[in-house]
């Protein structure tokens, strides 16, 4: 018997029958045997009784040691500073739930600054992304080394477990990582990789493309959208035959980026004869619908029922205008885009095409058309786009720009009547010092015409104002404060709304200062 309590078993099975029935000890394994053997055989009670002791001493005493488990490599050395305590401190306050909102912006600040997150407060950090996967690129920068190290000692952090060796890795250590990796792990190796090298990127996806869930393939063509190319074009014409729907839709629009592709080539044959250009005594476009939505177009991407209030052909109709790129109208009428927006159309199809014209100039990037209907936009009164959208498209040195001209376009305060307050409210993007300086004179003309009965209706202004104060420039901080009369400062239901929209611009100003001066909290008493 090789385990001392087997033995023990049996030990006690003679002591019950008795030592005159079965007056032999039972046999022992090592180490028992060797403990055992010198005890005298003539007198079994007393034998019994010592092989019983050593046993015990065994069971107690003897047990090996359990092996140890897998060592955990260090983690290298960071050549990144951590940032100091006051900046610390506020990022402490942001993890527990104030001024979260404005996480993206220290975070931001901080990568920029090449400094990194504490080490305290990673687990936290780490954790954050799990929910928040818009914030993951961001901390997987900010966390530095460290946290990277740390993100692989947990299965929930994976996502931030892969680093920049993967782009250095041979082919057999990346097929490893992406075959045993978790899917936030594997589509954090691909951003890093498409953005390094896309075709080894997609290859590994072709690898184990056929096994995929449904799921993960559509999360993988996702994917591709960072350093999409030609190249990409013969997996995703293949993707068009899927047998999800989902994976169908996004290989459909991504093919729909690339103005080369098959896909656009089909989409301009199917699409330029439905609009011609009619010449008269002034120009003009006539407009004719699709008569069916056939396969062939079904697998380049036009499906979906229509919303309510537009028939089943004018939807296929805007569908195609949405999915060709529309530098194709420029060189089948050989006009400049400026031109085309200015021609007539028929009154029921005009907001359809131009819509579509819209989602194409957004979707190809073409700044030539966004520049062209943004203009026909800006100097019309009742606009028929969505310009949030539009300028939004833009690249963003250039949104600020649009934003004020829309802003300065009509004489009248900021709130829900101006044509700038839905696009202000859309961009996420924080405002240069000359728009928020702009936004900020246009508001204080807002507010000073409130008494405290109108006030209390203000909804939409007061939503804004809490987005308001997360965008406009943190330098500014004191002179927001200065378009509040004083006895607006004390109205019911106003006061939290302009204390909150002063501690918040005045907490980003204090955290950014922190960051930059990279300073130790003050001593306790010490003036802010």
């Amino acid at each position: 018997m090789s385990h001392p309590r087997d033995y023990w078993n049996e030990l006690t099975a003679t002591a019950l029958i008795g030592i005159g029935r079965r007056p032999a000890l039972p046999t022992a394994a090592e180490p028992l045997s060797g403990l055992i053997a010198g005890l005298d055989p003539s007198d079994p009670a007393a034998a019994l009784l010592g092989a019983a002791a050593a046993t015990t001493l065994l069971l107690y005493a003897g047990h090996r040691p359990a092996a140890a488990p897998p060592s955990i490599p260090e983690c290298d050395a960071d050549d990144l500073r951590t940032c100091g305590s006051l900046a610390t401190g506020h990022l402490a306050q942001m993890l527990s739930g104030t001024n979260r909102g404005v996480l993206a912006e220290w975070l931001t600040e901080l990568v920029r600054l090449r400094l990194r997150a504490p080490a305290a407060l990673l687990p936290e950090l780490l954790d954050l992304g799990r929910q928040q996967t818009e914030l993951r690129a961001l901390l997987i920068e900010a966390i530095g080394v460290r946290g990277r190290w740390l993100a692989t000692q947990n299965s929930d952090w994976s996502y931030a477990a892969v680093g920049d060796e993967h782009t250095a890795a041979d082919d057999a250590e990346l097929t490893e990582a992406w075959e045993l990796g978790a899917r936030p792990a594997r589509l954090h190796m691909l951003d890093g990789l498409r953005r390094a090298d896309p075709v080894r990127a997609r290859a590994l996806i072709e690898s184990t493309w056929a096994s995929e869930k449904a799921d993960d393939r559509v999360a993988f063509v996702d994917a591709l959208a960072t350093g999409l190319s030609a190249s990409d074009e013969p997996f995703l014409e293949a993707a068009l035959d899927d047998r999800s729907k989902d994976v169908r839709a996004r290989a459909a629009d991504l093919l729909a980026r690339m103005a080369d592709s098959r896909l656009a080539a089909r989409m301009i044959e199917r699409t330029l004869p439905l609009l011609r250009k009619q010449r008269g005594w002034r120009t003009r476009i006539e407009v004719t619908l699709p008569t069916e939505c056939d396969k062939a177009m079904q697998r380049d991407g036009i499906v979906g029922k229509p919303p309510q209030n537009i028939g089943e052909r004018a939807w296929w109709l805007q569908r195609l205008v949405e999915r060709i790129p529309p530098v194709a109208w420029c060189h089948a009428w050989e006009l400049q885009p400026a031109e085309i927006v200015r021609i007539e159309l028929p009154d029921e199809w005009r907001a359809l095409i131009r819509k579509g014209w819209a989602v194409a100039a957004q979707r190809y990037g073409d700044l030539a058309w966004l520049d062209a209907l943004l203009s026909q936009m800006l100097g019309s009164k009742e606009p028929d786009l969505d310009i949030g959208a539009l300028i939004g498209a833009l690249p963003a040195e250039r949104r600020d720009a649009a934003l004020l001209s829309l802003l300065r376009s009509h004489n009248r305060p900021l709130g829900p009547a101006h044509p700038a307050f839905g696009p202000l409210r859309q961009q996420r993007s924080l405002w240069s010092s000359e728009l928020s300086l702009a936004v900020l004179d246009k508001l204080r003309w807002r507010v000073r015409a409130l008494d405290q009965r109108s006030a209390a209706s203000e909804w939409d202004l007061r939503a804004a104002l809490a987005e308001f104060s997360g965008r406009i420039h943190p330098e500014l901080a004191d002179q927001a404060m200065q378009i509040w009369p004083p006895e607006q400062r004390g109205w019911q239901d106003w006061g939290n709304i302009i204390v909150a929209f002063d501690e918040l611009l005045h907490f980003r100003r204090d955290m950014l200062v922190a960051l930059h001066t990279n300073e130790p909290i003050p001593a306790q008493g010490a003036k802010r």
